[in-house]
Formats: C-alpha cells, structure tokens, sequence
C-alpha cells in the first residue's frame, strides 16, 4: 500500500506555485478540481511555507492506494453501489445494489454465488418475492474497530451514532483482514480515534478477493472507484 498527500488549493494553481509543485513532482488530481497529488506521505514543508506566505487557502488530505505488488488478500475498500429500484430493471447477470440502507446489499443470484465460492462465509438469503435476486444476510461485523489516525471532524449523534470524518487515512487490522478473507463483506460498526471507541455508521468494506472480482467482471450497480483502507501493521 501506499499513502499519498492531497493538497486542495482555495484557487487555482499559477505562475510560482505551478513551478514548486512540479519542482516536488505534484501531479493534478484527475477527479478534484484544484487538488495535487504529492509522491510520499506527507506534504514538502517547502510546498506548505509557501502557500501560507503567499495566503493561498489549502486543505490537505490523503489516499491510500494500492502497488502492484499487494497481495488481495491485503486489501480493502469501500464501495459505492447504485440504489436497487433504479437498477432493478437492468438486465445483467452480475448485478450488485443497495436498498434503502448503506448496510442492505442485493445481488443477482449468478453474483450471490460467484461471491460465495471466492469468501467462504458470507450468506445470502432469498429476497422476498423477487425472484433472481439475494440479498446479504447475516451482515457480518469487522471483529475489530476501525483505526482513524487523524479525525477532522468528530460529533456525537443523539442515538450514539458518531459522526467521524477522517483525513483520508482509515486503517484496518490484520485481524479484520483476515475475517474478510472469508466474509467477503463486512459491515465497521465502531472506529478507534484518539484513544476512544466509538460507534459510527459507515458503508460497507469490501475485501480484496471480492473487490477484484467486482473489477474484473464490470459488475452493474458499482459505482465509482473503490475508496480503499489501509493497514496498521505497516
């Protein structure tokens, strides 16, 4: 895995501040308007005193991506599916969905089983009267909570649902990556942040085995790229 440094500007990018980013090898992000990618995992303190001397507005995050040598099974991610009555109508073999909530998951029956010969463990149960479809049941629960390094913003629920926006950086242990070796899908009911455990509502993760079958294959209802988790023994 790798981390990489985001730096979001308030303004587009010009004259001196273009040449310093290409000077520390910054590439524009292909997805966020105003945001450059920087190699390496932290932000070049040069880049930083420039921008507050110049009171260039910029907010840093960061991506985890995955290298050509990871293996799946040490990977992770979150994935974002389209909403199952706007795609119930396609006709696809390989089709994967949410219903009204981020932790109820339908698929076609062919997915159901392709995902239960790669992860062992997950379990399907017919969704109601509609036939060719399942639905994920029992929702499996990560074993450990979620690490968050580094929280931006933290409020309390009044259920005692916490909302918790981290900088990027989300990190699992080698425990939780083992369960989704067999889970395939696992629902993070509690994240780690500053040393307290808090419950918090997040979409479903997605282990490396299921993921790239989910690549592979064009899956209908998978939207966007996968926002991919890192890991705290490195």
């Amino acid at each position: 895995m790798q981390t990489l440094v985001m730096v979001q500007l308030q303004r587009p990018a010009q004259g001196d501040a273009l040449r310093l980013f290409d000077h520390h090898r910054a590439e524009a992000h292909t997805n966020y308007p105003n945001t450059w990618v920087f190699p390496g995992a932290s932000m070049p303190p040069e880049v930083e005193e420039y921008l507050r001397a110049e009171k260039i507005g910029f907010t840093s995050f960061f991506e985890i991506q995955p290298t050509a040598t990871d293996s799946p099974d040490m990977l992770a991610a979150y994935l974002w599916l389209g909403y199952f009555e706007a795609l119930r109508e396609e006709e696809a073999d390989l089709l994967l969905t949410r219903h009204t909530g981020l932790q109820e998951i339908i698929a076609s029956t062919r997915l159901a089983r392709e995902l239960s010969e790669i992860s062992p463990d997950i379990r399907w149960r017919n969704f109601g009267d509609r036939r060719g479809f399942m639905v994920l049941n029992p929702v499996p629960q990560l074993p450990d909570p979620v690490v968050v390094p580094h929280a931006v913003f933290v409020s309390e629920g009044e259920t005692g649902i916490w909302a918790v926006r981290s900088d990027g950086r989300e990190l699992l242990t080698s425990g939780n990556l083992e369960y989704l070796m067999l889970s395939g899908i696992a629902n993070p009911t509690h994240c780690a942040v500053d040393g307290r455990l808090l419950r918090w509502r997040r979409g479903l993760i997605f282990g490396g085995r299921v993921l790239a079958f989910l690549m592979e294959h064009d899956v209908v209802g998978v939207r966007g790229l996968p926002s991919f988790l890192g890991r705290t023994d490195l």
